[in-house]
């Protein structure tokens, strides 16, 4: 089922996504705020390319390797939900490469 679809009797306390924030639209992560309770958790593990020298130099790999999997390594979807969100942790890992973001709905804007 998509996710723009799912009408749960119940809001969740936190939701994980892992790889897959850059595959879904964007009105996904709207959707998935709407699921949280007002004091819900999100966190989730995403790609993107480096801007880390010398890693950066991989980034052609990486979007290379990245189609295959039909991710859109471009979309900045950290950046997206750092405009909705007025608290949002995010850390690098892996040169760059990958990250974990984590918020709360009580920090919506």
């Amino acid at each position: 089922m998509s996710i723009m679809d799912y009408e749960p009797k119940i809001l969740f306390d936190a939701i994980v996504c892992t790889q897959a924030m850059e595959i879904i639209p964007k009105a996904a992560v709207d959707k998935i705020f709407q699921l949280l309770k007002p004091q819900g958790r999100f966190t989730m593990i995403g790609m993107k390319l480096s801007s880390r020298i010398p890693y950066r130099l991989l980034n052609p790999f990486m979007e290379y390797f990245a189609k295959f999997g039909g991710i859109d390594i471009h979309r900045d979807v950290y950046k997206y939900i750092e405009t909705k969100c007025s608290k949002v942790s995010y850390e690098e890992y892996l040169g760059g490469f990958y990250y974990i973001l984590s918020t709360s709905k009580s920090c919506l804007i």
